[in-house]
Order: C-alpha cells, then sequence, then structure tokens
C-alpha cells in the first residue's frame, strides 16, 4: 500500500494511506501538526512504500515544494522500531 508521510522535526513521521480521489495534501497535513505543536518545520515529504517490511521513501511534495531527506527511510524504520 502507498502512504504519504510528512516528518515534522518534532513529531516524527506522520503517515496516512493514498487514496483515490482523496483531498488531503500533504500541505494540509502540515498545517495541522505545526498547528498542534504550536510550530516547527517540516524537514521532509514524500510517499513512502514498505517493501519486506523495509520503509521505502520517494518522491516529493508539490504542495509544500519538499522531497525526501536522504535519511528518511532508515529515521522512519527506527521511529518504528523495525
Amino acid at each position: 500500500m502507498e502512504m504519504k508521510y510528512i516528518r515534522h522535526e518534532e513529531q516524527g513521521f506522520i503517515l496516512w494511506p493514498v487514496v483515490d480521489g482523496d483531498p488531503l495534501w500533504h500541505k494540509h497535513m502540515g498545517h495541522l501538526v505545526t498547528e498542534k505543536c504550536h510550530g516547527g518545520r517540516i524537514l521532509s515529504a514524500g510517499f513512502v512504500r514498505f517493501i519486506n517490511g523495509k520503509p521505502v521513501c520517494y518522491g516529493e511534495s508539490i504542495s509544500l515544494e519538499l522531497t525526501k531527506h536522504p535519511d528518511d527511510n532508515v529515521a522512519l524504520a527506527q521511529q518504528l522500531g523495525i
């Protein structure tokens, strides 16, 4: 299953499923997270798939004008404890 993600500097990774016709953009989620956290930065954003149980981050967020960070795969795996 393909998922979208953002990586917040304090909250870590937030993942949600990609659904056809889903209007929830990276920008929307980024705004919700930064508002709830009273700030903080979104460090990276894109898409993720799990291959053989490991996260593989790829792509970009056009709405946030951010791409994946080189260490997103490792950092997400650590956050998930895998």
